[in-house]
C-alpha cells in the first residue's frame, strides 16, 4: 500500500513540491549562472500612435518588452531554481558542482524562444499594447511585485490540496479493496 500511495502522492504534488524548500546558497549560485535575455536601452515603454497589425516583427518586440515588464522570465528561472534545489536536496550525494554545471547548460533564450510564439497565437498585438500599459500602470508594477510569493505560496497552497486529495484516493481505494490487488 505505501507505494501506491506514495505514486498517487507523487502524482498530486508533482509540480507544487518544488516550492516547499527554502532558497539556499548554493540554489542561488545556481540562479545566478542563469541568465536573462538583455535588455536594449533603447526599447521605449510609450505606445506607439498608430499600431500595424501587419507589422510581425513591432508584435514580437511588443511581446519581449510584456515578458519583460512582467518579469515571466525571471519567474520561470525561479520556479527552475527552485526545482533544482528540490532535486539538489533529494540527491544529497550528487556534489553542488554538479548541479551548476547543469545550470550553466540551461539558456534563457530557450525560454524566451517558447514562449514569444505562445503569447503570438493567444493575443493579438493590441492585446499585447494594453497589457503593457496595465503592467506599466502603479497596479501592474505592484502586482509584478507580489507576483512571485503570490505564485509560491499558491504552489504551496495547491500542495497541500493534492495531498490531501491523494490522501482521500488513497483511502477510499484500500476501502474498496482495491489496493491489496496490487499487494501481492
Amino acid at each position: 500500500m505505501k507505494i501506491i500511495f506514495a505514486g498517487i502522492f507523487a502524482l498530486f504534488i508533482a509540480v507544487g513540491a518544488q516550492a516547499q524548500t527554502p532558497v539556499s546558497d548554493s540554489t542561488l549560485m545556481v540562479a545566478d549562472s542563469l541568465q536573462r535575455e538583455p535588455q536594449s536601452e533603447s526599447e521605449s515603454t510609450a505606445r506607439p500612435a498608430a499600431i500595424s497589425p501587419n507589422d510581425p516583427e513591432q508584435k514580437i518586440a511588443d511581446i519581449k518588452k510584456l515578458l519583460a515588464t512582467t518579469r515571466a522570465i525571471e519567474i520561470g528561472l525561479q520556479t527552475m531554481g527552485d526545482m533544482i534545489e528540490n532535486f539538489r536536496q533529494n540527491l544529497p550525494d550528487v556534489p553542488d558542482s554538479f548541479w551548476l554545471e547543469f545550470a550553466d547548460r540551461i539558456k534563457t533564450e530557450d525560454l524566451w524562444e517558447m514562449m514569444i510564439p505562445i503569447y503570438d497565437k493567444y493575443l493579438s498585438h493590441e492585446d499585447i499594447l494594453t497589457l503593457l500599459e496595465f503592467y506599466q500602470s502603479p497596479i501592474g508594477q505592484k502586482l509584478v511585485s507580489v507576483q512571485p510569493e503570490i505564485i509560491r505560496e499558491s504552489t504551496l497552497a495547491g500542495r497541500a490540496w493534492g495531498e490531501k486529495i491523494a490522501r482521500d484516493v488513497a483511502a477510499e481505494l484500500q476501502k474498496q479493496g482495491y489496493l491489496q490487488a496490487f499487494q501481492r
